[in-house]
């Protein structure tokens, strides 16, 4: 069961915080504040709407839900509660 819990957090972790960094690089490269506000809302469009197929968005959504399970099993393990 720690296994279990351990990989959940593990895989959601990584997913989430790669998805998240690859975000935040492709901001960075942008010289002025408009051009990372535009950066911005167009790889939200692009996720949410134009592609939510992409690497990014199925990295985390899937990272997402991993730590959200990781988090439910070791609540229920720390209050005893059978699984």
């Amino acid at each position: 069961m720690y296994l279990l819990i351990f990989c959940f957090l593990s895989i959601g972790i990584t997913l989430t915080t790669v998805s998240i960094y690859k975000v935040i690089q492709e901001i960075k490269r942008e010289e002025s504040r408009i051009g990372k506000l535009q950066t911005f809302l167009l790889i939200i469009f692009d996720i949410l709407i134009e592609n939510p197929i992409s690497g990014t968005a199925i990295a985390f959504l899937f990272g997402m839900a991993s730590l959200a399970a990781g988090l439910i099993f070791l609540l229920l393990v720390m209050f005893d509660m059978a699984v």
